[in-house]
């Protein structure tokens, strides 16, 4: 519902796939700009975030120290991340 078009987990990260370039609606919606104002204020150092672009541009998420990387955990944690983003930017 925020326009990603992927998200996957992983034992270490969590990967972010972001649409494509054309998609006005997503790059100028509050989500992505909220999500950078988090990149630039810092308030998602603890994840190690990383922008790649391989065949598609994503944004890697590495799980902060001692997290609990059980499925369930990591999905809820993740699923509170991106509503706080979608909802305030940090």
């Amino acid at each position: 519902s925020i326009g990603l078009e992927r998200i996957d987990l992983q034992l270490s990260t969590a990967t972010i796939f972001l649409p494509s370039n054309d998609d006005k609606e997503f790059y100028e919606g509050s989500f992505f700009n909220n999500l950078i104002a988090g990149l630039q204020d810092t308030s998602l150092i603890a994840y190690r975030p990383q922008f790649k672009h391989d065949k598609k541009m994503k944004l890697v998420f590495n799980h902060p120290e001692g997290v609990d990387i059980d499925p369930i955990p990591l999905m809820e944690r993740y699923g509170k991340l991106l509503k706080q983003i979608e909802g305030n930017g940090k």
